[in-house]
Parts: structure tokens; sequence; C-alpha cells
């Protein structure tokens, strides 16, 4: 499931749209937060509902990647770029590792 943070992508709404008509960033906005407070209720359910709605995609829509398709992918990606994504994750998980209170299993 994603995380959504409604009052984030609000405020990030407004300084976007701060020139736009008011009309139009009220619109934006009150659909960014419909989306963001769905999202954070219903978890998947949600996404695939949205899915839907605005990339039009069928029912049998799934969001799974199969390996076959991880590995197509990986191979359009330079090998310097994965290097920096996997420091990324080791180091990502090495800091919260580092924030996990140490009576937690």
């Amino acid at each position: 499931m994603i995380t959504i943070y409604t009052e984030v992508f609000s405020s990030l709404i407004k300084k976007l749209h701060a020139d736009s008509r008011p009309d139009v960033t009220n619109d934006i906005q009150a659909t960014v937060s419909e989306i963001g407070l769905k999202v954070s209720q219903e978890g998947d359910g949600a996404l695939y509902h949205f899915s839907r709605k605005f990339d039009k995609v069928s029912d049998s829509f799934t969001m799974a990647v199969s390996e076959d398709e991880l590995s197509e992918a990986l191979k359009c990606v330079s090998h310097d770029v994965q290097d920096a994504l996997q420091l990324a994750i080791d180091n990502i998980s090495a800091y919260h590792t580092y924030l996990k209170p140490k009576d937690w299993k």
C-alpha cells in the first residue's frame, strides 16, 4: 500500500497553481485531496479505482510486475543507475534499521 499525505499534496498544488484561476486550482486541490484521503483509507483498492477512473485501465488490470517484466525493464537501465539505486536502498535500509528501537524485533 502507498501512504499519501494529503496536506503535502494540497500545499504543493497551491504552490504550483498560485497564478492560475482560483476555480481551477480549487477543483484540482479537491480532486487531489479526495484521492489522498481515499488511498489512505482504502489502500490498494483506491489505487485500482483511480487507475480505472483516470487511466481507463480495464478491470483485469494488475499492479503486479512479473519476474519476466522486471528482467526486461532492468535491461533498459544502465549499470550505473542500478548501482545508484542499490546504494540508495542500502542506505535507506541501514538508516531505518538504526532508527528502529532496539527492543523491537
